[in-house]
């Protein structure tokens, strides 16, 4: 295997571990808050207890695709209404 190629995959691997330990600590939580700094979003998991703080970056595809999904809801809960206020 040429080095490039096992540097692409080890690179993929610890994003692979990062997002899992990310997804079970948000198992046992249910604070999640999602920042905003210059050029990035960072999904942040609060620590408490025996549980430390955790946060992942969002990469711009990422953060494009949960604004889309909050777009996706806006454009339902305004059905919703709709729907209410009709009858």
């Amino acid at each position: 295997m040429e080095i490039e190629k096992l540097q692409e995959a080890n690179k993929i691997n610890k994003e692979i571990e990062m997002l899992e330990r990310f997804i079970r600590g948000s198992g046992n939580r249910r604070i999640l808050r999602l920042v905003k700094i210059p050029q990035q979003f960072i999904l942040k998991l609060d620590g408490y207890g025996w549980a430390t703080e955790m946060e992942y970056h969002l990469n711009t595809e990422l953060a494009s695709n949960m604004l889309g999904v909050l777009q996706e809801r806006v454009t339902q809960l305004k059905k919703e209404l709709e729907n209410i206020l009709k009858s």
